[in-house]
């Protein structure tokens, strides 16, 4: 801790300075430490860190430290930090910051972007950790033009499902042998299924709902409304307060106060506008009403997507995507993280460039109750149609 020590400051000062950064720096809601552009931030600014090269290396070291103090358990750590962003530190390597895998070796999302990173050997040092890693972003580093780039990531983070926003699917590529991508048809959502009998949701469908919609509402809702929602977008919300619920929750208060003014119930409801949103500014209004959540996408068991050919209006041919899993929120009346079960279907239509459009998002919410309801019951008995009515031979003439 001394080699950080700023000139004309105490070691315990030192430690208070960085305590500070990294309590500003927490979200709790989203479980992020936001660890970027550290060479902007204020405080060590002014105190000094950045004055001598010796006390700026060994900053990032110190933080770690002082961080890995603060928790009493690996299991904290692994409930309370989830991501980390390191984005626009100017670096050339992870050298600097090698220490993270270190404090925080099970992180799920970690961002490098806007870095100089030129190539594979600046990430050599965490070849062997974060094995947990579910969300990379090394978007705007020289390294993600080199032609393996993609096969590499995803073969040094084998649970990443998640490369610079975008979904990763890992039977695209075939590892080993060959770094060419294999071909992999789009079939028509009408008649594409998988092995038991589901409809698949077409790429391009699949992949920006995953890689773009459920991995940044709950922290970049702006950026969502700008890619998915136009002028006639509509958005509603309604509350299921009497679903079944897992036995845990049995009997247990369930917080709804946030969601009851917005519930579109239209039994209710005398005014068929009434609670509906159109447009990005008015379903931003009533997004940020509710409240902070956190999805998933780690676990595939825990979603259910289906997919069916739709007619948005006449001659405008579009799809019905139905989404089912569950999300974990921040809840102001408990003090404390509620998960809960949701239904979410969207029907979309295709602009003139390829980009996929909401042209309607009906959201219900309900009390949390797990993903067996599409599980496969191998043991399930297998329906036998009844047999043809046998027909009568005619009488003879």
């Amino acid at each position: 801790m001394e080699d950080a020590t700023p000139k004309n400051s105490s070691t315990a000062e030192t430690i208070r300075i960085l305590e500070e950064v990294l309590r500003t720096r927490y979200n709790v809601a989203t479980k992020l430490l936001d660890l970027s552009k550290l060479g902007e931030d204020p405080l060590l600014q002014q105190n000094g860190f950045f004055e001598l090269g010796s006390t700026t290396s060994k900053m990032f070291p110190a933080l770690m430290s002082v961080a890995d103090k603060k928790f009493d358990t690996a299991q904290q750590k692994r409930d309370l930090i989830h991501s980390v962003s390191l984005g626009g530190n100017n670096l050339k390597s992870i050298t600097p910051v090698t220490t993270l895998s270190i404090t925080f070796p099970d992180l799920k999302n970690l961002s490098l972007e806007g870095n100089m990173i030129e190539d594979l050997k600046g990430l050599e040092g965490w070849r062997n950790r974060f094995r947990g890693l579910e969300q990379l972003v090394l978007s705007g580093n020289p390294v993600t033009a080199l032609s393996n780039y993609k096969e590499e990531m995803i073969r040094r983070y084998p649970k990443l499902i998640m490369l610079d926003n975008v979904a990763v699917d890992s039977s695209q590529l075939q590892i080993g042998d060959s770094n060419k991508p294999r071909t992999v048809p789009i079939q028509n959502p009408s008649t594409a299924v998988g092995a038991n009998g589901r409809p698949i949701l077409p790429l391009p469908v699949k992949g920006n709902l995953l890689s773009s919609f459920f991995t940044q509402i709950d922290s970049n809702k702006d950026g969502v409304l700008a890619k998915f929602y136009t002028p006639e977008s509509k958005f509603s919300i309604s509350v299921n307060t009497s679903a079944p619920r897992v036995e845990a929750q049995q009997g247990e208060r369930q917080y709804w106060d946030p969601y009851i003014p917005k519930s579109r119930n239209m039994k209710r409801i005398h005014d068929g506008m009434e609670r509906l949103a159109q447009g990005p500014q008015e379903i931003r209004d009533m997004w940020n009403t509710l409240p902070a959540t956190r999805h998933n996408l780690g676990v595939q068991e825990l979603w259910s997507f289906d997919i069916f050919p739709v007619d948005i209006s006449p001659g405008v041919p579009g799809v019905l995507a139905t989404v089912h899993s569950e999300f974990e929120e921040m809840n102001s009346g408990s003090g404390s993280v509620i998960k809960r079960s949701f239904d979410r279907s969207f029907t979309l239509w295709t602009d003139g460039t390829g980009g996929i459009k909401v042209a309607s998002d009906i959201m219900t919410v309900r009390s949390y109750a797990g993903a067996t309801a599409w599980k496969v019951d191998p043991n399930a008995p297998v329906a036998v149609p009844p047999p043809a009515p046998a027909v009568a031979a005619p009488a003879n003439p």
